[in-house]
């Protein structure tokens, strides 16, 4: 199935790459942000690593086509590392920094409702301290959570200036753990759900502006991996 949904994905933006841009073909750019939290559960022990929170901001840019189809791309990355305090002993600290790429292909059935196929790549560096066994902001390895997923989106205007909009999708990923040291990387296959809910505000006929809130869950055997937070943003269309 995984496999099936990338090549489904690469398939369309094959497809739509090479169609000529029309007149009416809108191009979006985007300043996208989120406050969001970290938590992290060993699935085997039970045990909880809280993360921390922190503000991740970056580039998106839209293309819909005269045809209904759409694409997207965006990239976000952490302003400041997400943080656990006493994860393995009293007094040490484990730290990531992240990055997110995005890429989505869909179809608008009607101005208010579409599908999409995606495209989803978390990745980190998790560094660790902890004086008396030497440890002092060592780079422990990388963190990567990707895969491909699915879903739908949708919008309501309440008038010329107020619009809801919100996504769903379906993801199903590959959770990844690989050590500086060389040792065996900790792997997992993960699924769940991304979610985003907000309100977009219409400021000129090309500037507008959103606030929203964001939640994306992944979980396997092994890991589950929580994020959440508030979005919000500012968008141009050419």
């Amino acid at each position: 199935m995984k496999k099936l949904l990338v090549f489904f994905i690469l398939s369309m933006f094959v497809f739509m790459s090479g169609m000529a841009f029309a007149e009416d073909t809108k191009v979006s750019v985007a300043i996208k942000a989120w406050q969001n939290s970290w938590e992290e559960t060993d699935d085997i022990t039970g045990e909880t690593f809280d993360l921390g929170s922190a503000l991740m901001v970056g580039p998106a840019v839209n293309i819909k086509f005269s045809n209904n189809m759409y694409l997207g791309l965006s990239y976000m990355k952490s302003m400041s590392d997400y943080e656990a305090t006493n994860a393995f002993f009293t007094g040490d600290k484990m730290t990531i920094d992240r990055s997110d790429a995005d890429f989505v292909a869909g179809y608008m059935f009607n101005p208010y409702f579409g599908a999409f196929v995606g495209y989803k790549s978390i990745k980190g560096d998790v560094n660790y301290t902890y004086a008396p066994l030497g440890f002092n902001n060592e780079k422990l390895g990388s963190q990567t959570i990707s895969g491909p997923g699915i879903g739908i989106q949708g919008n309501y205007p309440f008038n010329e200036t107020v619009a809801l909009y919100g996504s769903l999708a379906i993801m199903n990923m590959d959770w990844e753990l690989s050590y500086t040291d060389g040792s065996p990387s900790d792997t997992d296959d993960v699924a769940g759900a991304a979610l985003e809910i907000g309100l977009a505000f219409a400021l000129s006929n090309y500037f507008s502006a959103n606030i929203g809130y964001k939640s994306q869950a992944f979980s396997g055997d092994n890991y589950t991996d929580t994020f959440t937070g508030v979005t919000f943003g500012a968008t141009y269309t050419f």
